[in-house]
């Protein structure tokens, strides 16, 4: 069946959070079968987008990003969303590997994703970038697990203070950018690969170069969806979406960009992906969160008993 995957759609209710309108969305909760489920950001990713992440076992991913740390938490923002480019991503690698004299190496996969390569295997685990950026409870210290996670506080530790007084945070912050002033190290995760594979998936997202999927850019509405399958000659039943614009504001905590992304989706996902399930044009669909999996059959907004929903930015 056709599938729409938005990670960090479902986010705590907040004063703050503008009212959302979302006549389309409330119709699929309402009439739709809701299958809760406790999954992570990060399980998201790795069961239904990306499928190459391998490294050598003495290797593990670098990501660089913004750190703030408070008392007893702290909040993370990843490279993509502060922009970080290609050359600040290799001049920062070269950096690193002067400064560690080649005991470690560093070497960018893309400007927000590297490989750092250790002596040896890593005697710790810590979590995957998806699900330590934003803010979590607990100081750094807390962070990793294992029976050597000193070592990987203590690379963390330095790194923090090799970027507080780098130059080229100096001239980010000139130029109204944030500050990379810490590099995330995190472990290769397993893949979870799915029975039954799309034959198509639409993603623009930043992580879709690690799919193994037949990959296609997002689009700009279903509607559009619907003519490059058909253009293709796949059936939509086969193919998924795989949206994450909404990332930024969780990481963030930017209400107004999440309420602005959902209300946009409203008008060139939801609304539309409603209309073909009341018309039959679509046979059924499954929107897919880490709260769990909303299911809609074609004409199911004939169970007219059904009581309203209400979405606010979790699915209760």
């Amino acid at each position: 069946m056709f599938t729409l995957i938005l990670p960090t759609l479902s986010r705590p209710t907040s004063a703050h959070l503008p009212p959302l309108n979302l006549l389309a969305l409330n119709e699929m909760w309402r009439f739709g079968t809701w299958l809760p489920h406790d999954l992570t950001t990060g399980q998201i990713y790795l069961r239904y987008l990306c499928g190459k992440f391998a490294l050598p076992e003495n290797e593990v991913f670098a990501s660089p990003v913004w750190l703030q740390m408070g008392m007893n938490n702290m909040t993370m923002i990843d490279g993509a969303s502060i922009q970080i480019g290609m050359g600040e991503a290799q001049s920062l690698c070269d950096g690193l590997n002067e400064f560690y004299r080649h005991d470690f190496a560093l070497s960018p996969i893309r400007a927000d994703l590297w490989r750092f390569r250790l002596p040896e295997k890593p005697q710790w685990q810590s979590p995957m970038l998806f699900d330590a950026w934003g803010f979590q409870a607990g100081d750094l210290s807390e962070q990793a697990s294992g029976q050597n996670r000193n070592a990987w506080l203590q690379l963390q530790t330095e790194i923090q203070m090799w970027l507080h007084a780098h130059p080229m945070n100096k001239v980010r912050q000139k130029n109204g950018l944030s500050p990379i002033n810490g590099i995330w190290l995190w472990n290769a995760p397993t893949h979870e690969t799915l029975q039954h594979q799309p034959q198509l998936i639409g993603s623009s997202s930043t992580w879709a170069n690690a799919t193994t999927l037949p990959l296609h850019d997002a689009p700009y509405s279903f509607t559009v969806w619907q003519q490059i399958c058909q253009e293709k000659n796949l059936p939509l039943g086969e193919t998924a979406l795989f949206l994450d614009d909404l990332t930024t504001s969780a990481q963030t905590g930017d209400e107004f960009a999440y309420h602005r992304i959902l209300q946009q989706w409203e008008t060139h996902f939801f609304a539309p992906i409603w209309s073909a399930l009341k018309s039959g044009t679509l046979p059924e669909m499954r929107l897919i969160c880490e709260q769990g999996i909303l299911h809609i059959k074609q004409r199911a907004h004939w169970a007219f008993w059904k009581r309203a929903k209400n979405f606010t930015g979790q699915f209760e």
